[in-house]
């Protein structure tokens, strides 16, 4: 090889790993002097076959397109994901390929470049509204290696979601700004859960509150389990008070009601105690519409609203007067500034 004065090193690939070779250099100038230096050995190392591991592996919070994964490798290299409707674990090779476990293509799939020992964030679009779905990562080192497959799942909320409280130990809204203040405590359950590891826990006398203007045309999903009655009406949910559009228990008949302007418009619907139900409330008040669904099933409301008593807040566990208060646990409130679909509420349902 053409030698550079000064040149001290020299790569030699092709060779094989866990081997010992022995390399002799023999050097000549342009004037035909040469030199002979003693032979050294060197022993390569061994081929890497460890995959590497992934760890830190979560989602956050989803919104009605999007949602943001992460993920750490003890290794540099690439990692592999997709997003799938599919529950069943792909093998690493799919995963790797962009497949969920059928073998057909994911509904999302991508690979990016990770640090060893450096989280990385991965952002995923293009995504269905109310839709539940699950994720799978593997990642690959310089040698070829591949993890094993790690994964969860997490369910999409629709568009036009202006607050959410998903309860997870704190009061705050996870799409807005209509973050709650409390009257009392509020107490988290982690038993009794319908969305993420905890949900809120209301003993008939903490009662939160946001300020908020309910427009012509809103609706309200929640998970509800009332434990106890308390009151002529107990109340888990409401948006404009009395006045506004509420979903409240009547005692008097063990019923759950959907109710919108002071009473006026109202539908009925047989309800248990002792486990959760999913509610959904819509409503239009210039037209007195008005539909409640319990676990995906709509009734429809009759009557004519009055809205004169309607308060500019947002009243979890009570129904903003402080007199009908929820005993139980609520769980992942949504409130929507448009009227759902029965469609929606049903894949709503089917999400979680």
């Amino acid at each position: 090889m053409a030698w550079t004065a000064n040149t001290t090193s020299f790569t030699v690939s092709g060779l094989s790993s866990s081997t010992t070779y022995w390399f002799a250099v023999l050097v000549k100038d342009a004037a035909g002097n040469k030199n002979l230096y003693a032979p050294a050995s060197v022993t390569t190392a061994a081929a890497d076959t460890t995959p590497p591991v992934l760890s830190a592996v979560s989602e956050g919070t989803a919104t009605s397109t999007t949602e943001t994964l992460y993920a750490t490798s003890n290794e540099t290299g690439t990692l592999y994901y997709i997003v799938t409707v599919n529950a069943a674990t792909p093998t690493s090779a799919q995963v790797s390929g962009g497949k969920d476990s059928t073998g057909a293509s994911a509904a999302v799939a991508g690979s990016s470049a990770v640090t060893a020992a450096t989280a990385k964030t991965i952002s995923v679009t293009g995504l269905g509204n109310f839709t539940k779905y699950y994720y799978y990562l593997a990642a690959a080192d310089a040698a070829g290696n591949i993890s094993s497959v790690s994964g969860g799942h997490f369910a999409t909320i629709g568009d036009n979601c202006i607050a959410r409280y998903q309860f997870e130990g704190g009061t705050s809204d996870s799409v807005g700004s209509y973050n709650l203040s409390s009257i009392g405590t509020p107490a988290y359950s982690t038993s009794e859960v319908k969305e993420g590891t905890k949900s809120l826990s209301l003993d008939g006398s903490t009662v939160l509150s946001s300020s908020f203007t309910l427009s012509d045309t809103q609706s309200i999903s929640a998970w509800i389990y009332m434990t106890a009655a308390s009151g002529t009406y107990p109340t888990p949910v409401a948006i404009g008070g009395t006045g506004g559009m509420q979903m409240c228990y009547q005692i008097s008949d063990s019923t759950l009601m959907g109710v919108m302007g002071n009473f006026g418009v109202t539908s009925f619907v047989a309800f248990s105690a002792g486990s959760w139900h999913h509610v959904v409330v819509t409503g239009v008040k210039s037209t007195n519409t008005l539909s409640i669904y319990v676990d995906g099933v709509q009734y429809a409301g009759t009557g004519v609203g009055d809205y004169s008593s309607e308060t500019s807040k947002i009243t979890i566990g009570d129904d903003g007067t402080g007199q009908y208060y929820w005993k139980g646990y609520i769980d992942d409130v949504q409130i929507y500034n448009r009227v759902l679909s029965s469609s929606e509420v049903a894949a709503m349902y089917g999400s979680y």
